[in-house]
């Protein structure tokens, strides 16, 4: 009997060592993801303050389209709602300026391009010119696809 009795002590202090350690563990994990949220929570605060500071440096440019007072409140309830949507806004409209410089670069190059282009066309010259160089382009294309029928009927030949 107290044999018994000795190996369910011994079982329980086994048990109890156990939870204790598993306890440990947990309370350790508990305290690491808290200091990881505690983290986040800070950067996430600079992050909004770094988007309030780019608001307030942003100049509204004359060329981009005006924003209503609608899709302003909404982006406003994004903002609020889902704070990583702030960062995607900010991209967006970065973006969108971007496009628009590219779209407006493109643009005044097609008029130089447009403008250039019936001087050009008055000169004989520059047409006979234009049209050799059109002859030697469709002589190069035909020569490179005759050589890549000859490479793929080589090709295909050898596989079999």
């Amino acid at each position: 009997m107290e044999q018994n009795l000795r190996a369910h002590r011994d079982s329980a202090i086994k048990n109890t060592q156990g939870f204790k350690q598993k306890l440990g563990e947990l309370n350790t994990q508990k305290s690491s993801l808290t200091e990881e949220k505690r983290q986040l929570e800070v950067k996430v605060s600079s992050l909004e303050q770094e988007i309030t500071v780019l608001r307030a440096a942003q100049v509204p440019k004359t060329d981009a389209p005006p924003t209503s007072a609608a899709q302003t409140e909404e982006q406003n309830k994004l903002l609020v709602s889902f704070p990583w949507s702030a960062t995607f806004l900010l991209t967006n409209k970065f973006c969108q300026a971007d496009l628009r410089a590219e779209r407006d670069k493109l643009l005044a190059e097609k008029d130089t391009w447009s403008k250039a282009a019936p001087a050009e066309a008055n000169n004989a010259n520059a047409l006979g010119t234009w049209e050799a160089e059109k002859a030697q382009l469709i002589k190069a294309r035909d020569e490179a696809v005759e050589k890549l029928k000859a490479c793929l009927y080589s090709v295909y030949l050898f596989d079999f």
